[in-house]
């Protein structure tokens, strides 16, 4: 049966009738095949008439015109289910899709051409996002609702206004839309602060973020109908930071508001499964690898279970609608898996391709390579002790001198560094081996190119000796192993075998190993990293069998045990003290001091949870800007804040970097200063209480940069109801040339 969909005045309108959209997001290549239906059935018995999922280009395009629609790649296969199970679809193809994804969804081979600009009107870009949009167009055309399909709506780019404010590239990808034969409406997403950058009056658009953002939705865009284009019932996970946690009375309190009021929403996400593989992203300005399980405390868990948060969404749903909900579908089995040992290994670098030779190290994209890592030898002459220093290091390096291992230098802790090698009586290979973890998938640093971006310096001066370049791809299981039975030191592969009389689904625990990827029976299930949160690896159960079972291990560092063991329940939460920030955001010693400094602007924000905008009297060029919280609503010593954006000329939204925190929680909470810059309307910068309270004044200070006219900023509350801790009240904001005083 053919039906209708349109955007009228104040309602979205299914065969003429107003329809509230209750659209959860789950995304097809994060989950296995055999398992698409079980989490459709799920989505729809909690409530939801409609699924969103993104479209990932690097997936499908993986070389130049090489494309890939198979297998877990299948997106036709997984509307079609979708709409044999009686849901809508939302589809968000990008080009450009963030999701925690490499690169966000654009394909590395881009990278290659070294000036490129990503995400603007660029003919390079823009040529092969015309490809792209052609190909894909194809795949979904025939399952447009105009065609007798599900999808209702197709997205146009992705949070654009957090990138850039060319509303011509916006219009420009729009129509190849269009062209493609996209007849359903088209519309964009940006968050409550980005919308004037990001959107167009003359295109439908989502705001991204709490109820708290409708209002600038409302002011963006007067008429239509209102949608939380993402609503965050969790959020993600990064490698060396605490699992973040969104509590279930909030979301169920914005979801009944919503329903009462007619909102429409895309639970973002409803389901996350995981990045398997290498595809999970990074984020920026501070490089935070994502994790590779997505489960992002979302309802419906990484292995599709039952939690109390997907109960308590059905029952508002059910009692809001008045709706008989389908019965919940039984689960997927789950199996423990007794400790299994790897007493076969294979050493890494006695199994190196052939080398490229080069003047100089190039980043992993100049050599042809995807992803995985990347070696760089070359012969130290002999000399006196000397420090070797590199910068650009993208992202993990191990260096070794004559086979020594002098460090292993981690982006995580800044893109530079040094280390002393010893003196050399003779010739001595220097081997630097540089792990790639996801390229970033959102913000100003998307040109995220890998291995060694910047220089090698030996004592100040540029090492000019020829070098021998060993990329080495890791997307597929390896094979032709020369497996021993002895353990090594270094980088090296483990083998062991288990044989099953049953399967289901397991959680590998990865406790004993430091950090890696595994294989099983040849599906790559992705990294590990004891730093935490994630300590297990979510192994499906439609990828084991009965009989014998090949688990591979490729450990960066020597494991503490080569051993593992199969759970049923996930370790996700689990972060090592070693993974703890060496510093916050205030160093020994840093007192700033306002003495003496006249405020740019000064008084009393507005209470409750909506955006705030704030105009400075006059235009003040600067590069540092500080906020200076006064009092809160409650009237205790708390600041809180859940996002800050920095205003330039003509309102553009600047980038900024946290540089300067009086105060801040990171021990009982995740109330990190960096949290205002993060998008995410349901984190905040908390200050510090279980080391003890601080008073009034608090400080949050960012750097821009570079001096620019700064107009103004917009900020959005803790969010919330009734009106939760901290939300400042009388505030002051300062804007200095040069760095602020005492810090």
């Amino acid at each position: 049966m053919k039906h209708t969909f349109e955007i009228g005045e104040k309602d979205f309108l299914i065969d003429g009738k107003p329809t509230v959209l209750r659209c959860g997001e789950m995304h097809y290549c994060r989950i296995p095949r055999p398992y698409w239906r079980h989490r459709l059935q799920m989505l729809k018995a909690m409530g939801c008439n409609m699924v969103a999922t993104y479209d990932f280009w690097n997936l499908h395009e993986p070389t130049p015109g090489r494309w890939n629609f198979a297998g877990m790649a299948d997106l036709a296969a997984y509307i079609k289910q979708a709409q044999e199970e009686g849901l809508w679809v939302m589809l968000r193809p990008g080009p450009y899709v963030c999701a925690e994804w490499e690169l966000g969804g654009i394909p590395w081979w881009l990278l290659k051409t070294p000036d490129i600009k990503l995400r603007t009107q660029d003919p390079r870009y823009m040529s092969a996002v015309a490809k792209y949009v052609a190909r894909l167009a194809t795949e979904v055309r025939p399952l447009l609702v105009t065609n007798g399909g599900p999808i209702l709506m197709v997205q146009v780019e992705n949070e654009y206004g957090s990138y850039g404010k060319d509303k011509e590239y916006i219009l420009a990808v729009k129509k190849l839309w269009e062209r493609a034969g996209v007849n359903v409406p088209l519309f964009t997403a940006d968050g409550p602060s980005q919308l004037w950058n990001g959107s167009r009056t003359d295109t439908f658009c989502g705001v991204n973020g709490g109820v708290g953002s409708l209002k600038e939705l409302r002011r963006f865009r007067p008429s239509g109908p209102l949608i939380v284009t993402e609503y965050y019932p969790g959020w993600l996970s990064h490698w060396g930071e605490p699992f973040p946690k969104v509590g279930t009375p909030g979301i169920v309190r914005d979801v009944t508001t919503m329903l009462a009021e007619k909102t429409s929403f895309n639970l973002y996400v409803a389901h996350g499964g995981t990045s398997f593989g290498l595809w999970a992203g990074a984020n920026y300005p501070k490089f935070a690898p994502d994790t590779t399980s997505y489960d992002y405390n979302a309802p419906i868990p990484e292995a599709g279970g039952v939690t109390e948060k997907f109960l308590a969404i059905r029952d508002a749903i059910g009692k809001a609608t008045g709706e008989a909900l389908p019965p919940i579908p039984k689960p997927i089995p789950t199996i423990a898996l007794p400790r299994i040992r790897f007493e076969e290994s294979a050493r890494l670098l006695e199994h190196l391709p052939k080398p490229v030779l080069d003047s100089k190290p190039r980043t992993l994209e100049s050599y042809d390579c995807a992803l995985g890592a990347i070696l760089y030898r070359t012969m130290l002459p002999p000399g006196e002790a000397a420090t070797l220093s590199l910068t650009g290091i993208h992202d993990i390096a191990q260096v070794t001198v004559g086979g020594e291992r002098l460090g292993t230098l981690n982006r995580r802790d800044g893109e530079s560094h040094t280390v002393s090698v010893p003196p050399r009586h003779d010739s001595r290979p220097l081997d630097i081996l540089v792990e790639a973890l996801g390229r970033i998938n959102y913000g100003g640093g998307l040109h995220d190119r890998k291995g060694l971006a910047g220089e090698i310096l030996l004592d100040g001066k540029p090492l000019t000796a020829p070098w021998q370049v060993f990329p080495l791809p890791l997307e597929a299981a390896p094979t032709g192993l020369r497996y021993q039975l002895q353990d090594f030191a270094g980088p090296s592969y483990y083998r062991a075998t288990i044989t099953l009389t049953q399967t289901g689904d397991t959680y590998l625990d990865m406790r004993g190993w430091k950090r890696g990827m595994v294989w099983v029976n040849g599906q790559h299930l992705g990294r590990y990293w004891s730093i935490g949160p994630q300590q297990t690896l979510y192994c499906p159960g439609c990828w084991l069998k009965e009989g014998v079972n090949e688990i591979v291990v490729l450990a960066w560092e020597e494991p503490r045990q080569a051993a593992l063991s199969g759970l049923t329940e996930p370790i996700l939460d689990d972060l090592r003290p070693d993974a703890l920030p060496a510093q916050p955001h205030r160093k020994r010693g840093q007192n700033l001091s306002l003495v003496s400094l006249a405020p740019t602007w000064e008084g009393t924000l507005p209470d409750g949870g909506a955006l705030q905008s704030i105009t400075f009297p006059t235009p003040v060029p600067g590069r540092y800007l500080c906020l200076e919280s006064l009092s809160n609503y409650k009237g205790d010593a708390f600041a809180t804040l859940a996002e800050l954006t920095v205003l330039g000329e003509n309102g553009k939204p600047l980038r900024a970097r946290v540089i300067y925190a009086s105060s801040e929680e990171t021990d009982s909470e995740d109330g990190k200063s960096d949290n205002v810059l993060d998008g995410n309307p349901n984190t905040h910068w908390h200050t510090a209480y279980s080391s003890g309270e601080q008073n009034h004044p608090h400080h949050l200070v960012v750097d821009i940069g570079s001096e620019q006219l700064l107009t103004g900023v917009k900020l959005l509350p803790r969010q919330g109801d009734p009106a939760p801790n901290g939300r400042i009240k009388r505030a002051r904001f300062y804007v200095r040339r040069d760095g602020f005083p005492g810090i």
